[in-house]
């Protein structure tokens, strides 16, 4: 399904818009934010990650150690 939207757009970004073919606008604003979106929910992850590594005791060892460990059992 798709939805029609008006946006107001700077100076510089009309001008970038001006070189894509009108029959592809819409596909390239489109990419444009899902890639947007996408980086958002990494970024929060990413934080979400940090706040919970804070909260965690270290594991004792190295990774080294770890998988050298892992090969053995195995």
């Amino acid at each position: 399904m798709s939805h029609r939207v008006n946006v107001v757009l700077d100076n510089y970004a009309w001008e970038a818009l001006q070189s894509v073919p009108k029959g592809e606008r819409s596909q390239i604003i489109n990419r444009l934010v899902i890639d947007w979106d996408t980086r958002q929910r990494r970024l929060q992850a990413a934080e979400e990650m940090d706040r919970l590594r804070e909260s965690l005791e270290p594991l004792p060892g190295t990774t080294e150690e770890w998988i050298r460990e892992e090969r053995i059992a195995h």
